[in-house]
């Protein structure tokens, strides 16, 4: 389990954090939810030990956490903005999320394993394609292969227990169908003992896929609770914003109608 006590961070004199503690648990996905600027890809880079905040602690479960070389073997981060050369092949990316687990070259887990996440995420065909010419979704795709490379310690799924997948807006420039795979692929990791955390804008996704949820609102901790628990005046209260419920979890803004006036 990951313990976050205290939580505070501050910036230029401005104020992203305060006061936040809650924890994140092998097996469960938890979705950080709320509005623009509430702070959500902040948490999830001080989880991740991105960012390090101004105050409160971080524990990490039997990891020295001043050692990036043990880190990156329990937790990898899939960021919105992912700078890489482009200079770089796909299979040399995917490549990079074995780093971790070896100093020179690659042994034939390491291979085996960065063969599985290519064909896991139907990249595979553009194995020798530099990453300058990917489309967006591929060059997603191929930075979730990365991570989900540097998850497994060896070739056995059940390697990858008690470690953690930080994910911030996931679901960006993926078509529907690639929506869907990642969302299997965060239930396949749960079921397989890994902790997922993600940042996500869709409130409807994040109810259907996520274990827990925190609610954040200009930094501070609005909610924590079980999707089920998600009533209209909860949304309305996160994104001051009046919501209807048009299904189970299914959940949208009041269309705001108005009335158009012609005089004559």
């Amino acid at each position: 389990m990951i313990r976050l006590d205290n939580i505070s961070l501050q910036l230029n004199r401005k104020t992203l954090l305060q006061d936040i503690s809650t924890s994140f648990i092998p097996g469960e996905h938890t979705v950080i939810l709320g509005p623009n600027g509430a702070g959500k890809s902040t948490l999830l880079r001080v989880a991740a030990l991105g960012i390090q905040p101004t105050g409160g602690t971080i524990s990490y479960p039997s990891v020295d956490i001043s050692s990036q070389a043990q880190l990156s073997k329990v937790r990898t981060f899939l960021t919105q903005q992912s700078m890489f050369n482009s200079e770089l092949t796909v299979r040399e990316l995917v490549f990079m999320g074995r780093y971790p687990y070896y100093h020179r070259t690659p042994d034939a887990t390491d291979i085996e394993i960065v063969e599985n996440a290519l064909q896991r995420f139907s990249i595979k065909h553009l194995s020798e394609q530099k990453l300058q010419f990917l489309s967006g979704g591929e060059l997603q795709r191929t930075h979730l292969a990365r991570v989900y490379a540097q998850l497994f310690t060896d070739e056995q799924i059940s390697s990858i227990r008690n470690k953690f997948l930080f994910m911030d807006e996931p679901v960006n420039n993926l078509d529907i169908k690639h929506q869907e795979e990642l969302i299997t692929l965060a239930t396949e990791l749960t079921e397989n003992g890994v902790g997922v955390v993600s940042v996500l804008h869709d409130i409807n996704m994040a109810l259907h896929t996520a274990d827990k949820l925190i609610l954040l609102k200009k930094g501070l901790l609005a909610g924590e609770l079980n999707p089920t628990e998600i009533t209209e005046n909860i949304l309305e209260d996160l994104y001051e914003l009046p919501f209807e419920q048009t299904g189970d979890l299914i959940f949208s803004p009041k269309r705001i109608r108005s009335k158009i006036y012609q005089i004559f």
